[in-house]
């Protein structure tokens, strides 16, 4: 996690999504991803694993609210 708050800081970036590939259930070869989001202002976010379509929906989500609008859905 370290590594991931030095990148977002390093890059100025407002959003960084860190993938958990410490399991065989979750990652490259599986449906499922889980993901841990941070952001620019230090707030984390865990997230439970679930499909990669509904993590793409999350990490869609947090931009929206990082960048203060509403999302359109």
């Amino acid at each position: 996690m370290a590594h991931t708050k030095k990148k977002l800081k390093e890059k100025n970036l407002d959003l960084i999504v860190a993938n958990d590939v410490g399991s065989s259930k979750w990652g490259f070869d599986s449906e499922d991803n889980k993901v841990t989001l941070i952001t620019s202002k230090g707030k984390v976010q865990s997230l439970p694993a679930m499909k990669k379509i509904d993590v793409a929906h999350k990490v869609l989500d947090a931009i929206v609210k990082a960048k203060g609008s509403s999302p359109h859905h």
